[in-house]
């Protein structure tokens, strides 16, 4: 035999002389272990060139198991087809894994490292969720900074409006208060009145005087003609200003004024009021810079005096404060009254009534000694968990009786619902005298759960 016959690889000496006494999973698991990968991958490579096979590479997470298989089915590929094969020898001492023993060694090793990777894999999958999380961080703390920015601009912007807000009522009022005196010197001098003259100048002032940002007034609403004219301010307008709101109305010559945000409208009494010519008035007040429902259109109670005899009034529902300080409130459902101690029991009268919760048994309590009719005894249900596989029935109805001196009644193994499981459950049935006893935590082996026993409630599904 020549020198060609024989080809120097450890890896397929070793797998070639195991073949002949151990089986392919044993052999994949010890050379995976032994050898290294550069190894596996040379003799891979050696092999298929010989046997004129083309080569495939594994690159899954198990590549080196997946090559080390591929090197046996060749073998025995050759085997079956009688491909010759040199014969392949090692060239050093140490070339070969030990005898005994090194299989298990090598399968345990080889689990070993496949949870290694998918331990790597996790960390990997960690370290990712951990720099997403830091960027959302980063993310949320520049948001706020820019949120703290807008607000201060905001705020600069609110300031800025409200004093030009301010110098816009004052102008509003000054021309209100021309127009209503010139109304009134006209209406004394000739007794006669011009109510459109009036409403298109009251309108052009309201119109006309106001800044970009403030929405502008309209008119909502004309009654009778052009006797009963009323504007208010555009309610469903965005503005970030607070606008104040006016109310005006004229009715032959009667002129009510609304004003909500400022108290000059106090000073106009003096100029504006004319026995002689007409009752015009001016009423201020201050409240709140929204005008309420009531006060839209024309004025209320202007209204309500024409529409008294149509309509009925409500019911007054306000509250009645005594002098005690108790408030009485009327309720709108009645209470059903509860039923007497007298009606609940057998036989009351109960028509009328709410319908009381069934009475309870009624327990005896006569001593019955010659009779085969009696209670039976009462017992108690002892939940029994976390015991040994190797345990049984027997051993627990053996234990309670003779160590703890107590009767069993039944014991029973219970069925858990999870497969995969190292402890068992018992339910024991016992005298419910001796309950107490059983649930004192130094009559049971160490690490032995002992509890009530408690029967879950059934789950109702939607579809039941």
């Amino acid at each position: 035999m020549d020198e060609s016959d024989y080809k120097e690889n450890s890896v397929l000496a070793y797998i070639a002389s195991a073949r002949q006494s151990k089986c392919k999973n044993d052999i994949v698991n010890t050379s995976v272990v032994f050898y290294e990968e550069s190894q596996i991958k040379a003799a891979k490579e050696l092999l298929f060139g010989i046997a004129n096979v083309k080569l495939v590479w594994r690159w899954s997470e198990n590549k080196n198991r997946e090559n080390c298989a591929d090197i046996v089915d060749l073998f025995k590929k050759c085997d079956d087809e009688a491909i010759s094969l040199p014969r392949f020898v090692t060239g050093n001492y140490d070339g070969f894994p030990p005898v005994y023993g090194y299989d298990i060694i090598g399968g345990v090793i080889g689990n070993l490292i496949d949870e290694v990777k998918e331990l790597k894999s996790e960390i990997k999958d960690l370290k990712d969720a951990r720099l997403n999380n830091i960027g959302m961080l980063e993310n949320q703390y520049f948001m706020k900074e820019e949120l703290l920015e807008i607000k201060g601009i905001l705020k600069q912007f609110k300031q800025k409006q409200m004093l030009e807000s301010g110098r816009r009522d004052s102008v509003i009022l000054d021309n209100i208060e021309k127009i209503v005196e010139q109304s009134g010197n006209r209406n004394g001098n000739d007794g006669s009145t011009n109510p459109h003259a009036f409403e298109m100048e009251l309108h052009h002032v309201l119109n006309n005087t106001g800044s970009p940002s403030a929405p502008r007034l309209s008119q909502v609403s004309t009654v009778d003609g052009s006797e009963n004219v009323g504007w208010c301010e555009n309610e469903r307008a965005e503005s970030p200003l607070r606008i104040p709101t006016y109310s005006v109305v004229i009715q032959e010559t009667v002129v009510v004024l609304h004003e909500t945000q400022t108290s000059e409208a106090s000073e106009m009494t003096g100029g504006a009021v004319d026995d002689q010519a007409g009752a015009e008035r001016i009423e201020a007040s201050n409240g709140p810079s929204v005008r309420p429902k009531q006060q839209l259109g024309f004025d209320k109670a202007t209204r309500s005096e024409d529409t008294a005899g149509d309509k009925t009034r409500k019911v007054n529902n306000t509250p009645v404060t005594d002098e005690d300080g108790f408030t009485q409130v009327n309720r709108k459902n009645k209470r059903i009254p509860k039923a007497s101690p007298e009606d609940r029991k057998w036989g009351g009268d109960r028509e009328g009534q709410q319908k009381g919760r069934r009475p309870g048994s009624v327990r005896g309590t006569k001593s019955v000694h010659n009779s085969r009719f009696k209670g039976s005894a009462r017992t108690a249900d002892i939940h029994i968990g976390n015991v040994d596989l190797e345990s049984d029935v027997e051993d627990v109805m053996q234990y309670v009786q003779d160590d703890l001196q107590i009767k069993v009644i039944g014991c029973s193994e219970l069925v858990s619902q999870y497969a995969n499981r190292n402890w068992k459950s018992f339910k024991l049935t016992v005298d419910m005298n001796d309950r107490e006893r059983l649930l004192q935590p130094d009559c049971w082996p160490e690490s032995v759960n002992v509890r009530k026993f408690y029967i879950p409630r059934p789950i109702k599904h939607q579809n039941d």
